[in-house]
């Protein structure tokens, strides 16, 4: 090959070198296309991957959006109805509704919760639940004690307004709430497991008293220690006392059979301060407004979940 290439006029060679030359310069020129062409394609790629991640972060705004739009009424109608179911039961609570009152504002209420079960998430689930079952509580205390609490509110008006009331029975009013406050803090010295046995058992005193006590404990493995015997007298005393105010208050008018029985009934097995307002009441108020309060916050997270919330009200 080398005798070939030795033996050819130097203008062929010339010639021949310089079409190699050519040829490689096309060559270059080609793997420079291609390679300008694969930057070029990698760059639309590359576009096209951050327009479609951009078209999707934006879709799933917009999916956002639409989800908070969807449940907001949803929230803001099972917090209204909370609200609605709480005022109604305060006035049912005070005497101032019936509890058949509650009807309609708990069927909306129930409704609303459900409406939630639907639209979810699962933290407003459970906060909606909770909701209806303080609310729940609330109402059946008041419709099961609606007498003890008509009774109550009728010794407030003597407080409040004792000119809507004659004034024997303001006068027997003022006594009861004394006695039956009386008779709520004795039972603090008397344990919850003692008090009916005790009131079953009221006439009998002295050593027939420690007896019976004794008697009741043996056949009750597991009771708490007996009463002393002066806890046992102060009782007794304080039932004496608050029922002969009953009775007092029955015959001025102020009271109903049914409502003087359920309140004596109530202070003789619940303790508390010397204010006869029911202690269980006071905390079934409270137990619904937290349930309100954090349905309402659980409800403000989801609804503003990537937002600044610095100008959100807080929950209360």
């Amino acid at each position: 090959m080398y005798d070939t290439i030795a033996s050819m006029q130097p203008e062929v060679l010339a010639a021949y070198i310089g079409g190699g030359g050519a040829l490689s310069g096309v060559i270059l020129g080609i793997a420079g296309t291609l390679a300008a062409a694969r930057i070029q394609a990698r760059g639309a790629t590359d576009q096209a991957n951050a327009a479609r991640d951009a078209a999707t972060t934006q879709a799933a705004a917009v999916l956002r959006q639409q989800a908070r739009d969807a449940r907001r009424p949803v929230y803001a109608r099972a917090l209204a109805a909370g609200r609605a179911y709480k005022a109604r039961a305060e006035l049912c609570a005070d005497g101032s509704a019936v509890p058949e009152a509650l009807d309609d504002v708990a069927a909306e209420l129930e409704a609303a919760v459900a409406l939630v079960e639907l639209e979810g998430p699962h933290v407003l689930e459970n906060a909606a639940a909770h909701l209806l079952a303080q609310a729940t509580v609330f109402g059946r205390f008041v419709i099961d004690n609606r007498a003890m609490l008509r009774a109550v509110d009728q010794i407030r008006i003597a407080n409040r307004t004792p000119e809507e009331l004659a004034p024997e029975q303001v006068q027997a009013a003022n006594r009861l709430e004394i006695a039956l406050g009386a008779l709520r803090l004795s039972t603090r010295r008397i344990d919850p497991h003692w008090r009916r046995f005790l009131v079953s058992r009221r006439g009998t005193e002295g050593p027939e008293m420690r007896r019976a006590l004794r008697q009741w404990a043996a056949a009750r493995p597991g009771m708490p220690p007996e009463p002393s015997d002066d806890d046992v007298s102060a009782f007794q005393a304080g039932l004496d006392h608050a029922q002969a105010s009953v009775a007092d208050a029955l015959s001025t008018g102020l009271l109903t059979t049914d409502q003087a029985r359920e309140l004596l009934h109530y202070c003789s097995r619940e303790e508390g301060a010397a204010d006869i307002r029911p202690t269980q009441l006071d905390a079934a108020v409270n137990a619904l407004e937290r349930a309100l309060a954090a349905f309402r916050s659980k409800a403000q997270a989801v609804l503003h979940e990537g937002e600044d919330t610095s100008g959100v009200h807080p929950a209360g």
